[in-house]
C-alpha cells in the first residue's frame, strides 16, 4: 500500500534516479522510493523543478500544497 508523505520542513524536493530526494536547509538528504508514495502533502515553503514534477506525473502521485495561513491547494498530476 502506498503512503502519504507529509513535509513540514523547508527544503528542496527533487528527482534522484527513480527516487524522491528531500534536502533540508542544513543539506541533509533523505531518499524515498517513488513506488512507496501515493501522495505528497507539502505544509511549508518548498523548492522543486520540472524533473521532479515529471516523475510524479509518470507515477500518478498527487501533490497537496498548504500555506501557513492554511490555504489549501491541490495539484493533480
Amino acid at each position: 500500500m502506498k503512503k502519504s508523505l507529509f513535509v513540514y520542513n523547508e527544503g528542496t524536493l527533487q528527482r534522484h534516479d527513480n527516487t524522491i530526494r528531500f534536502i533540508d536547509k542544513a543539506g541533509n538528504k533523505k531518499d524515498i522510493p517513488i513506488e512507496t508514495v501515493g501522495e505528497i502533502n507539502i505544509m511549508t515553503q518548498m523548492e522543486f523543478n520540472t524533473s521532479f514534477l515529471n516523475i510524479l506525473s509518470q507515477n500518478g502521485i498527487i501533490v497537496h500544497l498548504s500555506q501557513r495561513e492554511f490555504n489549501f491547494r491541490r495539484i493533480v498530476s
